[in-house]
């Protein structure tokens, strides 16, 4: 398996939080797919630019969410 990297970055804010004080999934859901777009602009492409180039359109088709550890208000980046 290829190391891992970071794609993209954010910050926890109390408004994220639900009644355990745990980000609610509502607001990470969202993230794996926001990736992706940077993913490919990384890479100096854009979703017009698959379709035009190699004639493909790139979906985020699954997403894993691995709990790793608990972040609190303020963390991120």
């Amino acid at each position: 398996m290829s190391p891992a990297f970071k794609v993209l970055g954010g910050v926890v804010h109390p408004r994220h939080l639900d009644s355990l004080g745990h980000m609610n999934a509502r607001r990470y859901a969202h993230l794996p797919d926001d990736a992706a777009f940077q993913f490919w602009a990384r890479h100096g492409l854009s979703k017009p630019q698959t379709r035009q180039i190699a004639g493909v359109l790139t979906v985020t088709a699954s997403t894993r969410v691995d709990f790793l550890r608990k972040i609190g208000t303020g963390c991120g980046r």
